[in-house]
This record gives C-alpha cells, structure tokens and sequence, in this order.
C-alpha cells in the first residue's frame, strides 16, 4: 500500500488548500464580470452539450449507486469495473 505524501493535519496541506481556495475565489469573481462568450451566433444548437452534461452525470451518479451497493456486498470484481466505467464516464466531458 502506498503511504501518503501529506500526513494527516500537515501544515502543508493546510497551505496548499488555502491557496487553491483563494485562486479559485479570485478567478470566479474576476472573470464572473466579464462576458467571455461575446454575441457569437452558432449554427447550432449549444444547449446540446448542457444535456450531454446531464446524461453523463446522470450516468456516474447511478454507477456510484451501483458502486455502493456492490461494496456492501463485497463484490470486488464488479467494483472495480463499475469504478473503471465511472471514471471514463467522469472525463468524458
């Protein structure tokens, strides 16, 4: 088994998440003011990939539920494919 690289309560993570935190923070609040998407006109419809995005989530939220109920029976084997096709389904999009 691989040991952990940050220990747990280890300063350095406290760091390292508290500066993530504040980059994502002023990231949002800096680009939530300006309009990067511009008038563009597209030949089709863009509301395509927000249902796309729906159906692959709606997709990994039932292979997690899959996922749960094979642990509490302690099927290793279907765990392992139903982690592997969560995955693929999670970088999909």
């Amino acid at each position: 088994m691989l040991k952990p690289t940050l220990a747990k309560n280890d300063i350095k993570a406290k760091r390292i998440i508290g500066i993530v935190s504040i980059i994502v923070f002023v990231a949002v609040t800096v680009l939530g003011k300006y309009n990067l998407a511009g008038k563009s006109n597209f030949s089709f419809d863009v509301h395509v990939f927000a249902m796309l995005n729906a159906i692959i989530n709606a997709c990994v939220a039932l292979l997690l539920v899959l996922g749960l109920v094979t642990v509490k029976q302690k099927n290793t084997n279907c765990i392992k494919t139903l982690c592997c096709l969560q995955c693929c389904f999670r970088y999909c999009f």
